[in-house]
């Protein structure tokens, strides 16, 4: 059953399982999304509930698991993002191509460990690029706000 869970003055809607979280993309978690460290803050908190629940760690990155949300959410945005580092072309194309086959507008984001989630090597590798892809995420975000 999915728990809502206040985060950052909005409310969250989460399923915890042992190996693995599912979040409901909402409108209220990408406003939470949006703020600056938010998406590396939800996911240590949604780890720390994990622990809370299960007794064990969860076994994800906190950056793979922050790249994988907001890979999610924000798809068009994330897709530009990867466009605009260099170093992208030369980590292998085929990680960034199956990144934005998975991300094909989801209702809900499922995370899980690697025995669950046959897609955890694709946000364990982009974590590698965690600070370039929120760095360029937070420039896209204020530049888009001066738009508004």
């Amino acid at each position: 059953m999915y728990n809502t869970i206040p985060f950052m003055g909005e409310n969250i809607r989460v399923l915890i399982r042992e190996k693995s979280l599912h979040i409901e993309n909402t409108e209220s978690l990408r406003r939470a999304l949006k703020k600056k460290h938010a998406p590396f803050k939800l996911a240590q908190y949604l780890k720390q509930k994990h622990i809370n629940q299960f007794h064990t760690a969860l076994n994800i990155s906190d950056k793979s698991l922050t790249i994988e949300i907001i890979g999610h959410v924000y798809i068009g945005n994330f897709a530009d993002v990867l466009k605009e580092i260099p170093r992208i072309p030369k980590i292998a194309p085929i990680i960034v191509e199956k990144a934005y086959k998975i991300t094909d507008h989801t209702d809900i984001i499922d995370c899980g460990e690697k025995e669950v989630d046959s897609n955890r090597w694709v946000w364990d590798k982009l974590a590698v690029l965690y600070d370039m892809i929120m760095n360029n995420m937070y420039d896209l975000f204020q530049r888009n706000e001066k738009k508004s």
